[in-house]
């Protein structure tokens, strides 16, 4: 636990230790401040945790997850260099008449399987979801954000994200598979937080495996905007580190690009 200057304050607490077949280490967080400036208090709070829990010597199960909150950050602007020589503590006026401010908020979890097949052969099997929103308020006129072509004054985001990934590995060899899919609202700037937002929606493939004498990945992405109903899907093969093979496909086009790399000499 600390405390400082301009209402400082930060303190923290962890967990750390194990009970039979389980073990944790939790570790809690806040911290606030009034700011050195008007109009630039800011708060924090975040929270990490790791479970896991051992079946057997060649059986483990891992449960981690991750919140983060920090609500209605104050922004006092910046400042001209006359402005600061003037008074350094003193904040732009928009700050307070927009009343800007920038708020995040994350959680996320995930589970964890290790199954050791024997000294030199392990899989695991990894799933994960996330949620992850951003809301800011700028300083931006409501005469100005009248037009058709303006951003808007309001930033706001919300993504849910997710995926999955087993793997097995033979010695020096790998062999592994993501599955991650994305879904995002609230692209680019909105005129008010009741605006309604456009949804992208992005799914991503990934294959590799690694060799005592290369590599192979492989790879698809599916690209979806609502908003304008744009679509992108993309293919790739990689062939150790020397070529790939990209095909591209967008709306009605689709394009096939072959790439070498040389290799540099050592």
């Amino acid at each position: 636990m600390a405390y400082g200057s301009f209402d400082n304050f930060r303190a923290s607490l962890n967990a750390l230790g194990s009970a039979g077949s389980l073990g944790y280490n939790l570790d809690y967080s806040h911290f606030q401040v009034d700011g050195y400036r008007e109009h630039s208090a800011a708060k924090n709070d975040s929270f990490n945790g790791k479970l896991n829990y051992s079946f057997n010597d060649s059986n483990r199960l891992a449960f981690i997850a991750n919140v983060i909150s920090r609500p209605d950050a104050q922004d006092p602007l910046g400042l001209t260099q006359a402005q600061f020589a003037a008074d350094p503590e003193s904040t732009d006026s928009a700050a307070t008449r927009f009343n800007t401010r920038k708020s995040l908020q994350q959680q996320q979890g995930g589970l964890i399987y290790d199954r050791d097949i024997s000294d030199s052969q392990s899989v695991r099997v990894l799933g994960y979801l996330g949620h992850r929103s951003v809301q800011q308020f700028l300083s931006i006129p409501s005469n100005t954000q009248l037009p058709a072509t303006s951003a808007g004054g309001v930033v706001d985001l919300n993504r849910q994200y997710g995926g999955a990934m087993p793997a097995d590995t033979f010695g020096p060899r790998r062999l592994s598979l993501l599955m991650h899919r994305r879904m995002q609202s609230g692209l680019g700037k909105l005129r008010s937080p009741d605006e309604t937002a456009p949804w992208l929606h992005r799914t991503v493939i990934r294959f590799r495996r690694w060799a005592w004498n290369g590599s192979l990945a492989a790879g698809v992405q599916r690209h979806l905007a609502t908003s304008d109903r744009e679509s992108r899907s993309t293919c790739a093969i990689i062939v150790g580190s020397l070529s790939s093979v990209q095909v591209r496909a967008r709306r009605s086009r689709c394009e096939v690009r072959f790439r070498s790399h040389s290799r540099a000499a050592v």
